[in-house]
């Protein structure tokens, strides 16, 4: 073989092999770059859980407060005294009429109930974008954050309680940032 041929076939191999080292970083490269979106996806998928669940948890203090905390129950039964005394006071004092009396005061009662059913009606926006974003982090292929993701998910639609919630935050954090050492802060 002269020469020629030899130096044609080393470079012909070379340009092969040179193609197949750059097709081969190239696939890195984009395993690389598909992992990181992948990564960035997961992590707004978790902000968005945790300030889904945070928004539940507004609505439901709100809910607590102004419909079912010991204020607004006393509030209730001292409007319904009133209206029972102002009823009963109106009339003759006999058994029929405090029998009577009880009616309005009654409906003080039934009107807040219903009022704060309504209200409670409310929270089912919240729980359902709970649950909606829940369930898409739930369903990612990490079986660590998926996990983590379905437990915090239940905790807060379930109302387990601000403990729970918060075990559940750190163990979703905890799976999204495995190497991470934690910190004494709970």
């Amino acid at each position: 073989m002269s020469d020629a041929v030899i130096n044609g076939l080393v470079a012909g191999g070379l340009t092969v092999v040179g193609a197949v080292v750059g097709w081969l970083l190239s696939l890195l490269a984009q395993r690389r770059a598909d992992r990181r979106a992948e990564r960035a996806r997961l992590l707004t998928q978790m902000q968005e859980l945790v300030m889904a669940i945070m928004q539940l948890e507004v609505a439901r203090k709100a809910l607590q407060f102004r419909w079912l905390s010991p204020k607004a129950r006393l509030r209730v039964l001292s409007v319904a005294a009133v209206e029972f005394w102002s009823a009963w006071r109106s009339g003759e004092t006999t058994w029929q009429s405090i029998g009577a009396a009880y009616a309005p005061s009654i409906r003080v009662v039934d009107t807040w109930l219903h009022r704060a059913d309504d209200a409670a009606v409310e929270l089912l926006g919240p729980m359902a974008r709970v649950a909606a974003t829940g369930l898409t982090l739930g369903m990612c292929a990490d079986p660590a954050i998926a996990a983590a993701a379905q437990a915090l998910t239940d905790a807060s639609i379930e109302d387990k309680g601000q403990e729970a919630i918060d075990k559940a935050v750190r163990a979703l954090r905890a799976a999204f940032y495995p190497n991470e050492k934690p910190t004494g802060n709970g």
